[in-house]
């Protein structure tokens, strides 16, 4: 047998009366000839046969591959929103058409089986981590579940794909080895040195003070983008998260909290918050459909405004390695936790998915006391959940 990178393969057959023919085999189809070019010619002819019915009704042709069943399927999804529609664009465009470890878009749709999709993820795993693996999956799923309800995918079990764990994606054990090296949030002195500095100097204008008032309340960053003033409380002492907001093609997006605990209620029980939103308040007034924290043009803040404004103002102050507005959001919930706050309580404040999840991620600090005081309490939290 012979074969030319994609090129298919030949080999010969007998026939009956002992007739030896040439066969060519390429994507699940064989054409036969008396001369490899007579096989080969047949089945070109075959191929611009099935290329005009994929132009005439895809779902008829042996063609018709994986990729280009998912971008119609996409097409079909009217019902997606904005965020979502791009995520699973870039899931079809990059992670399967632009995979070249392993080219799951071109497999044809009635070839597919269990086994490639588990040798497809397999093949993710050496790259991306489990979070982006995980979305991919969810895409794949919906397109398969679709398929072979229309009856243009083989039926297989769904659940025979196996898809990689944690512990077995490289990119997740750096980040767990990363992350097992201690990891560092400001201590009370930096929230109290970061408030000082934004309120007293005027030279990094506002952006300054939306971080330090991260740090007063544990917003995430496009929580404090999208808050308005009808979701905070006369006496500035607690505020409503209801959404979150994104600048999209320079508009700004409101949509709801990734998950129902995102949506929560958070008292600001410090002097420091409070001035904060009162400075706003008196400087561009409280409306309640506008936005709390305006810059100086009167538009809300971006994400990358006030990633630099979190950049300019640590630097300032000598405060290395803490240059995320994350940061100051996880300042506010070492600090209740340090300060004896039980967890449940600071996973509610923080809108945290899972109890799990805070003891997570605060479990690796560098900070004894948080520590100490995280153990005690996930401990007893775990008695009485």
């Amino acid at each position: 047998m012979g074969r030319t990178k994609g090129e298919g393969s030949f080999d010969k057959q007998v026939f009956s009366g002992g007739k030896e023919r040439w066969r060519y085999r390429r994507n699940g189809h064989a054409t036969y000839g008396n001369t490899k070019k007579e096989a080969l010619d047949k089945w070109r002819e075959w191929e611009k046969s099935e290329k005009v019915k994929v132009k005439k009704n895809p779902k008829t042709s042996k063609l018709y591959t994986f990729g280009e069943f998912c971008n119609d399927w996409l097409m079909m999804r009217s019902d997606l929103a904005y965020n979502t529609r791009k995520t699973y664009e870039d899931g079809i465009n990059k992670r399967m058409y632009g995979f070249k470890a392993y080219d799951i878009a071109n497999k044809q749709l009635k070839s597919l089986n269990a086994d490639m999709f588990t040798a497809y993820f397999e093949a993710l795993a050496l790259t991306y981590s489990k979070e982006t693996i995980d979305k991919q999956w969810h895409i794949v799923k919906q397109v398969l579940e679709y398929g072979m309800d229309e009856e243009v995918i083989p039926q297989f079990r769904i659940g025979k794909i196996k898809i990689p764990k944690a512990e077995n994606i490289p990119a997740e054990r750096q980040k767990l080895i990363n992350y097992n090296e201690q990891t560092k949030f400001p201590l009370d002195k930096h929230i109290k040195a970061l408030y000082d500095f934004v309120i007293s100097n005027k030279k990094f204008a506002d952006g300054g003070k939306v971080i330090s008032f991260l740090s007063w309340s544990g917003l995430r960053v496009s929580e404090a983008i999208g808050l308005k003033w009808k979701n905070v409380s006369e006496d500035f002492s607690e505020i409503h998260i209801r959404q979150t907001t994104q600048k999209i093609n320079g508009e700004f997006i409101d949509k709801l909290p990734k998950t129902q605990n995102g949506i929560r209620s958070v008292p600001i029980q410090s002097d420091e918050g409070k001035t904060i939103l009162k400075y706003f308040a008196d400087k561009f007034g409280r409306e309640p459909e506008q936005y709390v924290f305006l810059n100086r043009n009167g538009s809300p803040f971006d994400r990358n405004a006030l990633g630099k404004s979190a950049i300019r103002v640590c630097k300032s102050l000598n405060f290395e390695g803490l240059y995320s507005p994350h940061d100051w959001r996880h300042a506010y919930g070492s600090s209740q936790l340090r300060n004896g706050v039980p967890i449940e309580i600071v996973s509610r404040l923080l809108g945290h998915s899972s109890v799990q999840t805070t003891y997570d991620i605060y479990i690796h600090t560098d900070d004894k006391n948080v520590k100490e005081q995280l153990e005690k309490s996930y401990k007893n939290f775990k008695k009485n959940p």
